[in-house]
């Protein structure tokens, strides 16, 4: 998976922005563990990167969740929006104040990383 674009990442003033990256690398790890193929996908040799931006709560709980732009396949769109609604995300870090986060995230779905 590449790395997400937090649109309001830890700022010097916010204290330890080493903490701040800890957390987007670990929301990007657990994104990946819980993503799924679909097999439909699999079958029609469906390759795609699709952009998701959402929203974090205080309590790690995803809100607010859309793709950007449009996908050419519904069945991974279609996973991409169920990965934000069973995967469980840590809380953001103390240090970063916002009581939201918003994260745009691409999701790569290929079968060279499949194969991992």
């Amino acid at each position: 998976m590449q790395k997400a674009a937090v649109d309001r990442l830890a700022s010097a003033e916010d204290g330890d922005p080493r903490a701040a990256a800890a957390w987007q690398s670990e929301v990007i790890a657990r994104l990946e563990a819980a993503k799924r193929y679909p097999a439909s996908a699999r079958f029609a040799h469906e390759e795609a990167t699709l952009v998701v931006r959402f929203v974090v709560d205080r309590a790690g709980k995803i809100r607010d969740r859309r793709l950007v732009g449009q996908s050419r396949f519904d069945d991974l769109a279609d996973e991409v929006l169920d990965l934000l609604h069973r995967v469980r995300l840590p809380p953001p870090p103390a240090s970063i104040e916002d009581r939201d986060l918003a994260l745009t995230v691409p999701i790569e779905f290929s079968f060279r990383q499949a194969a991992r």
